[in-house]
């Protein structure tokens, strides 16, 4: 019984990975957009390094999906990819070995493909961003290309992680090589580097310092599908991920500028609707208030959860979630540019662009009701103007349904903002003079915090969702502590937690006082029967009793 539902969970799982259906308009366009970034590398067409358009950011979604879907083209297509992308470049014809020896940059000795910048400063800036990302961050480094059943010279020359300095239409990628996974629902590949050969005009950022940044972002790439997962529909997550790297590798540089007012003007899309270029500055803003390790929990927990369920599930562990952070982050973003506060929110916030209002409403006393719609887990910037009193409020709405973040991107939801110059029964008062009220379906998803004249005057909270559910699920030892289970009921300073196995066998009973976590009752177990030994990998049923409350639920655990 447990080995079949274990299959059925985990066919769900899967299946789940890959929802998007691949028709052939779907493929046509993505072999355009992957030639359009690669034509150089194509012998039958022309060979013009000259550079008037703006370059795309990377590569690294376009190339993932062209592999993945390789098989799905036609003939004369594949004949094309499989020298784009699935062949490693054979036109650099000289290379050198980075000064710490984790790289080979592979570039052309020369003709037009020379690169344009110090290799021995690019090289060193590869080093750099390995010795930060692996040596101080912690992440694994990227799997070798030397895999069982190759020779060990077969790929790039030796085991060394290899880059490739070519013409193309973007900054850098990060290629796919060979699947190392076993699982057919974690794919893991070992990759290999491209990085532009001159980064000229049409880039944001030019010539070595591009290079930079380039090599931050992409070895980062390496590591996300080399160690973790790969899955097409959390890209935005890979880009985000990749694109703050830059700035915690290289402060100083600030590419990601280029990309950051498409957030400050859609702060209304759902959060996964995002490219992660233009979100560098929520990993900015997490590893302020909580410290840039919460990255890595976050891929940590990646192959077992969707990307925003793992970013809500590190949120959780600190007493937060996303929702609550989300409306927070909406805040730091609205001290920008000549709002930024000194020695508060974004360290380099002066900088920044300033946000774009979702709408701009007179307040024509004595109410103002507006009745808008709004996307999962976003935020949405309100703009009152009083012209009889001179003043402004500016009202940030956050929708904080990550679960629809995940699932219904594209939905809408109404809700209604209503501002008084009076007490009206239910509101709030914002200042002396204004009172408001927020109206919604769902009130526990929702939250407003309110800028008067330019200083915030109220912060909304968001409640960390209440717990009806073990969590995580499913639960890895590997890479989680606790498993936490909701307490219900009242009257009693503890709680009991009995564990059992689908058959009804018990491994695990305890009565103790529960916790709190941001004001909801948990009980936390370690994973370890009542022997403190690893239970099997299978469907555990717990049953936590309070007082006169019960509450019964299912959860997964695996043992790796």
């Amino acid at each position: 019984m447990i080995k079949n539902s274990l299959i059925f969970f985990l066919l769900i799982y899967c299946v789940s990975l890959y929802p998007q259906e691949w028709n052939r308009a779907r493929l046509d366009s993505l072999f355009s957009e992957y030639v359009n970034l690669h034509h150089y590398s194509l012998p039958e067409l022309p060979q013009n390094p000259a550079e008037d358009t703006i370059h795309t950011k990377c590569g690294f979604g376009t190339a993932a999906e062209v592999f993945i879907h390789f098989n799905e083209f036609t003939e004369t297509q594949q004949r094309i990819l499989k020298v784009l992308v699935i062949a490693r470049p054979t036109g650099p014809d000289a290379s050198i070995v980075s000064p710490a020896g984790f790289f080979r940059v592979h570039y052309y000795s020369s003709g037009p493909f020379v690169p344009q910048y110090d290799l021995n400063e690019f090289a060193s800036a590869l080093d750099s961003s390995y010795n930060f990302e692996v040596n101080h961050l912690g992440y694994p480094p990227p799997p070798p290309d030397t895999q069982p059943g190759l020779p060990p010279d077969s790929v790039g020359g030796d085991s060394k992680y290899d880059v490739y300095i070519i013409p193309m239409g973007d900054y850098g990628e990060t290629d796919f090589e060979t699947q190392i996974s076993q699982d057919p629902g974690i794919l893991r590949f070992t990759t290999f580097m491209k990085v532009h050969y001159s980064f000229g005009s049409g880039f944001y950022t030019h010539g070595i310092d591009a290079a930079r940044v380039t090599a931050a972002h992409e070895f980062h790439h390496s590591i996300q599908v080399g160690n973790y997962i790969f899955r097409d529909n959390d890209l935005f997550f890979y880009e985000l991920t990749s694109t703050s790297m830059e700035e915690f590798v290289y402060d100083s540089v600030n590419d990601y500028y280029g990309y950051m007012s498409d957030y400050f003007n859609n702060t209304d899309r759902a959060f996964a609707s995002n490219s992660g270029y233009n979100l560098a500055i929520w990993n900015i803003f997490l590893a302020d208030k909580f410290g840039i390790d919460l990255i890595k929990k976050q891929w940590e927990k990646m192959p077992s959860s969707r990307a925003i369920n793992a970013i809500n599930s590190s949120l959780y562990d600190e007493g937060s979630s996303f929702g609550k952070e989300l409306n927070k982050f909406g805040i730091w973003t609205f001290f920008t540019n000549y709002r930024a506060v000194p020695g508060q929110y974004f360290e380099e916030a002066a900088a920044y662009p300033l946000l774009h209002m979702y709408s701009v409403i007179p307040f024509i006393p004595p109410v103002v009701n507006t009745t808008m719609i709004a996307h999962p887990t976003s935020n949405n910037f309100i703009y009152f103007v009083d012209q009889q009193e001179a003043d402004t409020l500016t009202v940030l709405i956050t929708n904080a349904d990550y679960q629809k973040g995940i699932d219904s991107v594209d939905s809408f939801f109404p809700f209604q903002y209503l501002v008084y110059n009076y007490n009206e029964p239910g509101s709030q008062q914002l200042t002396g003079l204004y009172y408001s009220k927020l109206i919604t379906d769902q009130p526990s998803q929702w939250t407003s915090s309110e800028f008067f004249n330019r200083f915030l005057i109220h912060e909304g909270e968001i409640p960390v969702e209440a717990v009806n559910y073990a969590f995580p699920n499913p639960f890895v030892y590997s890479k989680h502590s606790y498993i936490y289970f909701p307490v219900k009921g009242s009257g009693s300073q503890e709680a009991n937690l009995n564990v059992y196995t689908s058959s009804m066998d018990l491994v695990y009973s305890v009565t103790k006082p529960y916790d709190f976590i941001s004001g909801q009752k948990v009980l936390k177990w370690n994973g370890l029967d009542n022997k403190n030994r690893k239970v099997s990998s299978g469907i555990y049923i717990f049953i936590t009793e309070s007082g006169n409350a019960k509450k019964v639920g299912k959860l997964v655990i695996f043992n790796e």
